[in-house]
């Protein structure tokens, strides 16, 4: 396999500070030699906020959605299309922007008591008496993660 390189000094691959991927909102490397490359989670130049697990999971859903896109739209498999070609018709497709992840904080303390550091968590929390707990949090996370 050979390694990734750059398309110009000016576009590097790498953030040499970080030494993460640099991508474009879709998740594909930002260097348009690259289209077809895309990269998720903590290995990419989004912010600190989007180190999260949760936002991997979420970085990697939309990254299948825009290479089904590019799959369906832009791939014609009945002739043998050259890099290049694969590659123009790649750049000029329509593709989803990833938009983050809605953050929120909640900690439980004890069976049936928690703390959050979102105000609609919080809110959330006080209508229903902050009386979830530690179980409810389980729940709700082995469903988010269809554990």
């Amino acid at each position: 396999m050979k390694p990734l390189v750059p398309s110009s000094e000016k576009r590097p691959l790498v953030d040499k500070a970080s030494g993460s991927i640099i991508v474009r909102s879709t998740l594909q490397l930002a260097d348009p030699k690259y289209p077809h490359i895309f990269a998720v989670g903590d290995v990419n130049s989004l912010s600190i906020s989007e180190k999260y697990a949760t936002s991997a999971v979420n970085q990697a859903k939309k990254a299948v959605e825009n290479i089904k896109t590019l799959i369906d739209d832009c791939y014609d498999f009945r002739v043998k299309m050259s890099t290049a070609m694969a590659r123009e018709t790649a750049s000029k497709a329509m593709l989803v922007p990833y938009a983050g992840t809605k953050k929120g904080v909640v900690v439980a303390l004890g069976k049936s008591q928690e703390v959050s550091n979102t105000w609609f968590a919080k809110i959330n929390s006080w209508a229903r008496g902050g009386k979830r707990g530690r179980k409810y949090l389980i729940d709700k996370a082995q469903k988010m993660l269809n554990y």
